[in-house]
C-alpha cells in the first residue's frame, strides 16, 4: 500500500514515513475491506496535504489491540465537524476537492466490522490524525467469520501481476488496441502505464486534459478513477457516453467505494465496468479484455447482412452506435452514384474529422471507414444484378459510384470470390 503513494509523495515533496513498533504480534482482517480503510485514508491525507508537507503512517501494540495512526500536516478539519465526518455523504466545508462523501462513511463502517475502532484529532490548518484500533487475535470473531488465505508477498503489494504471465512479445504496436488511463493519484498512473503498455498502446491523464485526449485519441478503452479534478469519473463517462464521436467507448471505472449508490449511478451513465480499489492487475486485464471481446461480438453483428441487424438500425430505440451507423448509411446512400463521395465528404457532413471517423468506425465495426463505403456500394450492386437484368455491368459500376467498370469488378471479385459477370449468369 506505501508503494502506491510513494511517488505521489515525491511529487508533492511530502515527507512520507511509516514507522513500527509492533513485534509479533497477530490481528485478524478482510483483506480487501482493511485494504480500502488505508486506501481512503491515504488517498485523503495525499488529497488534502499541500507540497512539502508531512504524512506519517505509525502501529503501535496496546494490551488487547494493535493501534493504526494516519497523520498528516494537511488542512484540518473544523472543530464542530469532527463528529459529522464519518456520516454518509458529509462534505466538510474547508473541502474545496471533488468529494463522494462517503469514503470515511465505509472506513468506519468497515472498521466496526472488525470490532475495531476509528477516531479522529484535528485542528483546522494544523492537519489530522486518524487512530484505528483493531483487536489481538481471534476471541472477538465467530468460528464461521474465520477464513485462513495465503500470505501475499511484500512485492506483490500493489496490484502486481507476474510479468511472464502475460504474452505480449508477439503483439505489435499497430495491432494493439489503444487504452487511456485517468488517475490522478501519479503513482498508480504510472504504475499502470508501466503494465499496461507492455499489452496496449497506453495513454495518460490526471483528470484536467482528460477529455481533450479522449477527443484527440479516441481510445479503446477509458479506465478512469471516479475521484478527480474538474470533473469525476461519472461525469467523464457521461460525456463520452452522449458525444456521437466517442459513445462507443468502453468505460471501465476504478473506485475505492463499492457502494449500491455508486453502481447505480454508474450505470445510469454508461459505465461498462466497475472494479473497487484496491484490485489485481490481472483482474483489470481480463476487464479490458472482456469489454473488447464485447465490442467485437458487436461488431460482428453490425457486418453482418440480415434483417434483424437493419431492423436494429432503424428502430427508435436504437443505441447511439446504431443510429450513428443508420445516418451513415443514410448518407452513402444518397450519393451511391457519385463516385466523388469520399471519406473526408462522408465527415464533413457529419461534423466530425476524418480522424475521429476512421477511429469510430473501426472500433464499432472492426473495419475501415473506407472499406465500409466500398462495402456499402458492392453491396448495392450485387442487388442491381440481381434485380436490373438489362442493365450492363459498366451502368450498374457507375451506378454505385465506381470510378470505372474495371475497378468495380476487381473490388467484387475480392468480396464475393466472383466476378459480376460470372455472378450475373447465376442469376
Amino acid at each position: 500500500m506505501l508503494l502506491i503513494f510513494r511517488n505521489e509523495a515525491t511529487k508533492k515533496q511530502i515527507k512520507f514515513s511509516f514507522d513500527s513498533t509492533v513485534k509479533n504480534s497477530e490481528v485478524y482482517v478482510d483483506r480487501d475491506l482493511f485494504d480500502n480503510v488505508l486506501f481512503n485514508l491515504l488517498s485523503n491525507a495525499f488529497k488534502f496535504t499541500p507540497n512539502k508537507g508531512e504524512i506519517s503512517i505509525r502501529l503501535d501494540e496496546n494490551l488487547d489491540s494493535i493501534e493504526i495512526k494516519v497523520k498528516d500536516s494537511g488542512i484540518g478539519i473544523l472543530s464542530n465537524e469532527k463528529e459529522k465526518i464519518f456520516s454518509q455523504f458529509f462534505q466538510g466545508t474547508n473541502n474545496k476537492q471533488v468529494s463522494s462523501g462517503v469514503g470515511l462513511y465505509l472506513t468506519k463502517e468497515y472498521i466496526k466490522l472488525h470490532n475495531g475502532t476509528v477516531s479522529v484529532f484535528s485542528e483546522k490548518d494544523k492537519g489530522s490524525e486518524f487512530i484505528i484500533n483493531i483487536p489481538k487475535g481471534n476471541k472477538h470473531l465467530k468460528q464461521d467469520e474465520i477464513i485462513i488465505t495465503e500470505e501475499i508477498p511484500v512485492q506483490d503489494e500493489i496490484v502486481e501481476v507476474v510479468d511472464n504471465q502475460i504474452n505480449t512479445t508477439a503483439i505489435k504496436s499497430e495491432a494493439r488496441e489503444t487504452v487511456l488511463i485517468i488517475e490522478d493519484n501519479s503513482d498508480l498512473r504510472e504504475y499502470l502505464v508501466k503494465k499496461l503498455s507492455k499489452i496496449y498502446n497506453t495513454y495518460s491523464s490526471d483528470g484536467i486534459d482528460a477529455l481533450d485526449q479522449i477527443i484527440n485519441i479516441i481510445p479503446d478503452v477509458i479506465i478512469s478513477d471516479v475521484s478527480l479534478p474538474i470533473k469525476d469519473g461519472f461525469e467523464i463517462c457521461e460525456i463520452v457516453k452522449e458525444d456521437e464521436k466517442t459513445s462507443h467507448i468502453p468505460v471501465i471505472i476504478l473506485t475505492a467505494l463499492n457502494t449500491d449508490e455508486y453502481h447505480i449511478k454508474g450505470l445510469k451513465v454508461g459505465v461498462d465496468l466497475f472494479l473497487t480499489k484496491p484490485f489485481n492487475l490481472s483482474v483489470l486485464i481480463q476487464s479490458i479484455e472482456t469489454v473488447l471481446y464485447n465490442r467485437k461480438k458487436i461488431q460482428e453483428f453490425y457486418k453482418g447482412n440480415d434483417e434483424k441487424k437493419k431492423h436494429v438500425l432503424e428502430s427508435k430505440g436504437a443505441t447511439k452506435e446504431a443510429a450513428f451507423l443508420n445516418k451513415i448509411n443514410r448518407l452513402i446512400d444518397q450519393n451511391i452514384d457519385n463516385s466523388s463521395f469520399t471519406v473526408e465528404v462522408l465527415a464533413e457532413e457529419l461534423n466530425i474529422s476524418r480522424v475521429q471517423l476512421y477511429r469510430k468506425i473501426k472500433a464499432i465495426l472492426g473495419i475501415t471507414i473506407s472499406d465500409y463505403i466500398q462495402n456499402v456500394r458492392l453491396e448495392k450492386g450485387k442487388q442491381m444484378l440481381v434485380s436490373n437484368t438489362d442493365l450492363t455491368i459498366a451502368d450498374i459500376a457507375y451506378s454505385v459510384g465506381f470510378s470505372s467498370p474495371n475497378y468495380f469488378s476487381t473490388a467484387f471479385k475480392n468480396k464475393f470470390g466472383t466476378t459480376p459477370k460470372k455472378f450475373k449468369k447465376t442469376q
